[in-house]
C-alpha cells in the first residue's frame, strides 16, 4: 500500500470499503443494505473507490447513497489497489472489505467486531459468505495447494449448519472480511501487484507468518453473487492472473528450502495447464513428431496458451524488486499452517524472516491443476 497520507483512526468505528468498476447498480444495492445492519450509524463509515469505470458510476452512487464517501481513483487500480486506496481514506479502527456485488447480513459487523475486541491476537476476521439467496456456501474456510493457488473446498455445498463453529484459518476471502486498520497499514495492505485474485490469500498468509490469527466467525454473514466481474473479460485474462498470482504468492511466502523444491514444479505445471486448456499442439516444433512446415515461420497461438509462460515471465520480472527489509517471523511455516488443518500445504520448513510489507525478503542477482470443482478463494472473484 502506498505510504501516502492516511486518515486518523477513530476508536470504535468500522470503515467498509467497496471497490466499484462498471457495477454501480450492484454497488448501490450493497450500500443500501447497510440500512438493515444492526450497527450504530455514527460508528459506520462507507467508502466506495470508483475504479475509473468511465460510465458515470461515481455520480450515480453519490446520488443514490449521499452518505457514502466516494473516492475516484483516476485509474483502474484493480481490487487490491482499490482496497488500499479506500483504506487510506478510512477513519475506522477496523476496516471491512465487501465486494460490490455482495450484501451484509444484519450481524455482519457486530459479530466480527466482537471477536476482534475480545482477543487481541486476532488480526483479521473471515466472514461466512453464502450465495445471494443464502442457500449455498461461498466461503467457510480457505485451502491452499502446494503450488500457491488458494481455493474454497466447500463452495456451492448446501449450508446445512455444519459450519457454525469459529476457528482459525489461513486466510479469509476479500469478498467479506475485517482487519484491524493499523495492522493492515503496517503490513502494507494488499499487494497491488496482484491486481485481483489471491491478494487475500497472500495477506492471510503474511498475517499468519507474523503471528496474527485470522479467525473465521460464522455469525458474521454476507451474501455474494458469483463471477460477475470477470464475465466482462476473456477467460484467458482470468487464467493469467490466477497463474501469475499463485507463483508470486509462493515466491513471497515460502521459506527458501520449500521454495527451491516447489517453484520449479509449479512453473512447469503452469505451462502444462496452459497448453492443456488451449489444446495447443505441443509437438509442433518437434522434428520427429511434427515434421514439415519449415517454410512457415509463424503460427497462430490461442491467448490461453500464453497464460502460464507469461505468468512465469512476470514472476522473473518481479524477482529483483522483491527484496526488502523485514522483521523476524513470530511463527514458523509449520506453526502458521497448523492453524489451518484443511490447508493442503504440507512439510513446511523454518524460516528466519518474512514480509511485513508486500515484498518477500530475498535478495536476487539473478499436472495437478487447481481443483476444478472449487472456486478460487479471492475477494476479487465477484
Amino acid at each position: 500500500m502506498s505510504t501516502g497520507q492516511t486518515a486518523q483512526v477513530r476508536p470504535g468505528v468500522v470503515t467498509v470499503v467497496l471497490v466499484n468498476y462498471k457495477g454501480a447498480e450492484d454497488t448501490i444495492t450493497a450500500l443500501k443494505a447497510f440500512d438493515d445492519v444492526e450497527w450504530p450509524a455514527d460508528q459506520l463509515e462507507l467508502v466506495v473507490v470508483e475504479n475509473d469505470s468511465g460510465d458515470g458510476s461515481a455520480e450515480k452512487i453519490r446520488a443514490a447513497v449521499p452518505h457514502a464517501h466516494v473516492v475516484e481513483s483516476g485509474a483502474n487500480l484493480g481490487f487490491a489497489g482499490g482496497c488500499n486506496l479506500g483504506v487510506r481514506h478510512a477513519t475506522g479502527q477496523y476496516v471491512a472489505f465487501l465486494n460490490n456485488d455482495a450484501r451484509p447480513g444484519r450481524q455482519w459487523i457486530a459479530a466480527a467486531v466482537a471477536e476482534l475486541e475480545q482477543d487481541a491476537s486476532v488480526g483479521a476476521v473471515a466472514s461466512k459468505v453464502l450465495d445471494w439467496d443464502g442457500n449455498l456456501i461461498d466461503y467457510v474456510d480457505g485451502s491452499l495447494t502446494w503450488f500457491g493457488m488458494g481455493y474454497k473446498r466447500e463452495v456451492e455445498k448446501p449450508d446445512t449448519g455444519a459450519y457454525e463453529v469459529a476457528k482459525d484459518v489461513l486466510f479469509g476471502t476479500g469478498a467479506a472480511m475485517f482487519v484491524r486498520t493499523d495492522l493492515y497499514r503496517e503490513l502494507g495492505g494488499f499487494d497491488e501487484r496482484f491486481f485481483m485474485f489471491y491478494e487475500d490469500v497472500d495477506l492471510g498468509w503474511r498475517l499468519n507468518l507474523l503471528g496474527h490469527r485470522v479467525r473465521y466467525v460464522p455469525e458474521s454473514v454476507a451474501y455474494h453473487k458469483h463471477h460477475v466481474t470477470m464475465r466482462k473479460f476473456g477467460n484467458y485474462r482470468e487464467s493469467y492472473l490466477l497463474e501469475r498470482n499463485a507463483l508470486l504468492s509462493m515466491f513471497k511466502n515460502y521459506d527458501d528450502e520449500s521454495l527451491a523444491r516447489a517453484l520449479p514444479a509449479a512453473m512447469a505445471l503452469a505451462v502444462r495447464r496452459s497448453v492443456a486448456r488451449s489444446g495447443l499442439d505441443a509437438t509442433m516444433l518437434d522434428l520427429q513428431r511434427s515434421p514439415g512446415g519449415d517454410d512457415v515461420g509463424t503460427v497462430e497461438v490461442p491467448k490461453m496458451a500464453l497464460t502460464g509462460p507469461l505468468a512465469i515471465d512476470y514472476l522473473v520480472e518481479q524477482m529483483p524488486s522483491s527484496s526488502s527489509p523485514a522483521a523476524s517471523c513470530r511463527r514458523t511455516d509449520a506453526e502458521a499452517t497448523a492453524t489451518c488443518c484443511r490447508c493442503s500445504v504440507r512439510r513446511w520448513n523454518r524460516r528466519t524472516a518474512c514480509p511485513t510489507t508486500s515484498r518477500r525478503t530475498r535478495s536476487w542477482s539473478r499436472p495437478s491443476a487447481s481443483p476444478s470443482t472449487s472456486r478460487p478463494a479471492t475477494g476479487s472473484w465477484s
